[in-house]
């Protein structure tokens, strides 16, 4: 897709946290500088077997989830799929933004291994999917979390806060943002 600088698009925006306990997905509008929220912010909870799965993940050796990684995309990509199409909103999205399941995240040695596979997702929704954002950011020096502070960004002044300011999410992994009105 080709979007001009001013074109704003729905997007979907999928992201799952450490808790591996389902999926937050919200329906946004932006351009790619700005942003609009259209309240529409869901949360789908994984099915027992997929959060029984997930979970014993944490007791095995990263060798053996590596091995099993095909299978695990798999199943991590028909819970993202069955969400949106459970909730109605694919229809209302240009793309969407698909984060998958991290499993392991060492961002000091340059690694995040994330489940899930974008190209399937794609091919069931027939939409445009975006994906790899920890990777990237990750070789591109950052921690992982690309999208955090530009979203603390949007929260600080869509409530108007004075700056400088902080918001902190505190999660399995936490992130910090410090706003100054200065560039991030």
């Amino acid at each position: 897709i080709f979007i001009l600088e001013y074109d704003y698009l729905n997007i979907i925006g999928l992201m799952t946290g450490t808790s591996m306990d389902g999926i937050d997905i919200s329906l946004v509008k932006t351009n790619g500088i700005g942003l609009k929220r259209l309240n529409e912010n869901y949360f789908y909870d994984y099915s027992n077997h997929t959060k029984d799965f997930l979970l014993s993940l944490l007791n095995e050796d990263l060798k053996i989830n590596l091995k099993r990684k095909k299978v695990l995309d798999e199943i991590i990509t028909e819970e993202h799929y069955l969400a949106l199409k459970h909730l109605g909103i694919i229809e209302k999205s240009d793309l969407v933004g698909f984060h998958g399941q991290t499993i392991y995240h060492n961002p000091d040695n340059k690694i995040s291994i994330q489940l899930g596979n974008p190209r399937q997702l794609a091919q069931k929704l027939n939409k445009n999917v975006v994906f790899d954002f920890r990777s990237k950011d990750i070789k591109m020096g950052g921690q992982g979390a690309p999208l955090a502070p530009i979203y603390h960004q949007f929260i600080i002044e869509s409530l108007n806060l004075e700056l400088p300011s902080c918001i902190l999410n505190i999660g399995g992994v936490t992130n910090l943002t410090f706003w100054d009105g200065q560039a991030l």
